[in-house]
């Protein structure tokens, strides 16, 4: 019953976070609502779905979006909104994905500074003795 309780609050929590308007979904960044900005990821025509960016990332992946010509952007053709669609999530990818980089090169220093691998080793070698 317990672990039950643990893991309800835990997905309760997710949730809650993911609903919450004022955090960036990209890079997590936690500003006042006048700071973050709804995007429409899929665009305002095919799609009423927002989702909360900071204006860093609403500006580099609108930045991206852009870069495809004006007559595929206005185009109500189904393969100029898949195009559309793709280059979107494209650069989402592409943000997130330098994100995720710049993060592990931090933890990775982080690590390294703090000599947590070796402690790490130390401690799993007594553990196996």
């Amino acid at each position: 019953m317990k672990e039950f309780l643990i893991k309800y609050h835990r997905e309760r929590k997710k949730k809650a976070l993911w609903n919450n308007k004022d955090i960036c979904r990209v890079c997590g960044e936690y500003r006042p609502i006048c700071s973050i900005q709804q995007h429409h990821i899929h665009g305002r025509k095919i799609s009423d779905a927002k989702y909360p960016h900071c204006l860093n990332c609403h500006s580099v992946i609108t930045r991206g979006q852009n870069q495809l010509p004006p007559k595929i952007r206005a185009c109500d053709c189904l393969l100029h909104i898949i195009v559309f669609i793709m280059r979107s999530h494209g650069e989402l990818l592409k943000l997130m994905g330098i994100m995720q980089i710049e993060f592990s090169e931090k933890l990775r220093l982080m690590i390294d500074d703090n000599n947590w691998c070796e402690k790490l080793h130390k401690k799993e070698g007594k553990e196996k003795q």
